[in-house]
């Protein structure tokens, strides 16, 4: 006679049991069934997909990113979306895969691992075996925390469905419902300007503005206004991180009043207002040779209109040689996304 027993989810067929005996089986912990002392039974729950932002189900951002981890090793993971706009299914599809952003080493693991292998190295190896003469590193990384990088909501309620194949193969999914609703989002975005700063005056013809928001689904508007009244508008890129980049914003000689508006997808603005000058004098800066990326401390080198004049790179002085070339070493830079540069010049003192 067999009894089927549901323990939190699993099922054991034991055979030749009485109904008493069903009163032995305990659950000791959330990860495995207890046979009796000592012994267990091998079934385990299932590994859970956990998600920790967003930490709310209701959003005012159209575009979000999903951050998680997942117990074990990650082989693959992707996302369905379904909202008022249709199902976006991610099979096949690149732009709806997501990334392991880092992997939690388990040390204590890789202490046995050793030890083990330090204990079994001159005992004989046979086929069968329990004998591990070698386990690679790669079984000691445990958790690993992943990102879904710009999943696009529409308004109301939107579901998201992200499944995870381990490395062994097999299929986890876990659902979540999002809801963009714009009408409780009443605070603008805030941004703080980078460079150059109020009343700079910068080098060339035109300059590239920095700055950050606090809302990367901001939409930002700049304007450049000359001493003639002449109005450019510039292009903003807005980075997943929140840096703002607005390139090609012309200058000329005198202030030169500059404008940004950051506007959320609520329609909430703020506005920022500085004003710039015109150098009388221009510097250039060559790029990056091919063994210099990637690298924490760099070379730079390039060119200035008045070789009686310093050159600083991030904050680190440059080499400036009679004929207007100058060179600067370690200059420290990130060495992954974005490399900045800050040139500035400074202007040594009339010693005649």
């Amino acid at each position: 006679m067999k009894h089927v027993i549901n323990i939190t989810g699993y099922l054991l067929i034991l055979a030749g049991c009485s109904l008493t005996a069903w009163l032995t089986y305990v659950i000791l912990s959330e990860s495995y069934v207890t046979v009796r002392a000592g012994v267990t039974s091998g079934f385990a729950l299932r590994p859970r997909i956990v998600i920790t932002s967003p930490v709310t189900d209701v959003v005012s951002q159209p575009m979000i990113q999903v951050i998680g981890y997942f117990p074990t090793e990650i082989e693959t993971i992707t996302y369905d979306i379904t909202n008022a706009s249709g199902i976006n299914k991610s099979q096949n599809n690149w732009q709806n895969n997501g990334y392991v952003t880092s992997r939690f080493l388990d040390q204590a693991k890789v202490d046995r691992m050793t030890q083990e292998s330090f204990k079994n190295r001159s005992k004989p190896w046979k086929p069968g075996s329990r004998i591990k003469r070698f386990e690679p590193i790669e079984s000691a990384f445990t958790t690993n925390f992943f990102q879904l990088y710009d999943i696009n909501l529409a308004k109301g309620k939107n579901r998201v469905t992200i499944h995870v194949r381990d490395e062994s193969g097999k299929q986890y999914s876990t659902r979540r419902f999002y809801t963009l609703d714009y009408t409780s989002d009443k605070t603008p975005p805030v941004l703080t300007l980078i460079w150059p700063t109020n009343n700079c005056e910068v080098v060339g013809d035109d300059f590239e503005l920095q700055a950050k928001v606090d809302d990367d689904n901001a939409t930002i508007k700049t304007t450049i206004k000359d001493t003639q009244g002449r109005i450019h508008e510039g292009y903003a890129i807005v980075e997943r991180n929140g840096l703002v980049w607005v390139k090609n914003l012309p200058v000329t000689p005198g202030s030169n009043e500059v404008t940004v508006v950051a506007t959320d997808a609520a329609g909430n603005p703020s506005t920022n207002r500085f004003n710039v000058g015109r150098s009388s004098v221009t510097v250039n800066m060559q790029p990056l040779e091919n063994d210099q990326l990637n690298k924490p401390l760099v070379k730079v080198h390039g060119t200035i209109s008045d070789a009686s004049c310093g050159v600083k790179v991030n904050g680190v002085e440059a080499t400036v040689h009679t004929n207007g070339t100058w060179e600067a070493q370690k200059v420290r830079v990130s060495t992954s996304g974005t490399a900045i540069f800050n040139i500035s010049i400074v202007r040594k003192p009339n010693t005649q």
